[in-house]
């Protein structure tokens, strides 16, 4: 297997941009329009910070990947045929970065820290 530069670099560009276009539909179903990060912060009335409900999602995701794999090479095929392995690879990355957008955000406004709601 063998990849130019230019084409590795088209290619990487050309799948963010599909997880951008995974993340704005999800992100219509989820939260609002004034507020996109709403699902995500509605964990802190319970006390937990809204980066580390990502790290849950991104664990059971990572779960899924790992079944979906094992699965994958005995001939399974997903019971959702809409969420395949290359779909939780996505959603991983989405995850991902909704992580670090979140931190980011926690960081910002002094959240986690001691005697912050955290």
């Amino acid at each position: 297997m063998k990849m130019t530069r230019r084409i590795f670099k088209k290619t990487f560009k050309r799948i963010l941009r599909r997880c951008c276009t995974i993340m704005d539909r999800k992100n219509q179903d989820y939260a609002t329009e004034g507020n996109a990060i709403s699902n995500f912060t509605k964990c802190l009335s319970m006390g937990v910070m809204p980066s580390k409900s990502v790290l849950v999602r991104l664990c059971d995701k990572f779960a899924r990947l790992c079944e979906l794999s094992r699965k994958e090479m005995e001939g399974y095929k997903p019971s959702v045929a809409d969420e395949s392995l290359l779909d939780t690879v996505l959603d991983i990355i989405n995850y991902s970065v909704i992580y670090v957008l979140l931190r980011e955000e926690e960081e910002r406004l002094g959240l986690g820290k001691k005697g912050n709601n955290g």
